[in-house]
């Protein structure tokens, strides 16, 4: 009895993948499928020269950003790393600005979504879903509390002038973030210093 459609094509996928595992490391499509079982791997089995942390302690670190981290997106992004891959050691470089990149993609805060990767990596979907919570509660009350503020008191003459000081002391955490992010992320390659250029200057004119 022969076989039917699905089966057949069932059969071509897998000749199609095997074939895939035997070329050469090099070619393109063997990196296409090394990047496929990278990403399918678990956290843990992607976890290398890393200190693992305890899902508390990463829970802790990211309610304290949420509440003492100012500056906005920029700023927190390079908050986490300084102090998650490179003093504590809880990221590797590659999973961090593989997360950044991600992230950039993603709909939603930018700082908020790299949050919540970096949880997938040392807890999965709770890991993540926790990491998110502790991130964005601070904020989210503390946004209420001085709406609130603003909303009673907003006519002082004092409150206004601490809401200017507070909009320049960040404007100034924002561009010093973002250019040590992009001297750590460029670094001393010409293209992508020469592509950021083009973009950095098309943005601002056009």
């Amino acid at each position: 009895m022969g076989r039917g459609p699905a089966e057949k094509l069932a059969g071509v996928f897998k000749a199609a993948l095997h074939e895939l595992g035997n070329r050469a490391p090099d070619s393109p499509r063997g990196e296409l499928r090394r990047f496929i079982s990278y990403m399918s791997a678990s956290p843990k089995r992607r976890e290398t020269a890393t200190t693992r942390p305890t899902l508390r302690a990463l829970l802790l670190y990211f309610l304290r950003l949420g509440a003492l981290g100012f500056g906005g997106p920029i700023a927190l992004v390079g908050y986490m790393q300084r102090d998650l891959v490179e003093e504590r050691k809880w990221v590797s470089k590659e999973d961090y600005f593989e997360g950044l990149a991600f992230s950039q993609l993603c709909p939603g805060p930018l700082a908020a979504q790299l949050a919540k990767y970096i949880g997938w990596l040392h807890g999965g979907t709770l890991g993540a879903t926790l990491t998110g919570v502790a991130f964005i509660l601070p904020s989210f009350l503390m946004v209420l509390g001085l709406a609130s503020l603003y909303v009673h008191f907003g006519q002082l003459a004092w409150i206004q002038g601490m809401f200017y000081g507070i909009g320049a002391a960040v404007s100034a955490i924002i561009v010093r973030t973002a250019w040590k992010l992009i001297q750590k992320t460029l670094a001393k390659d010409f293209l992508l210093w020469g592509l950021f250029g083009v973009l950095a200057v098309t943005t601002v004119w056009i």
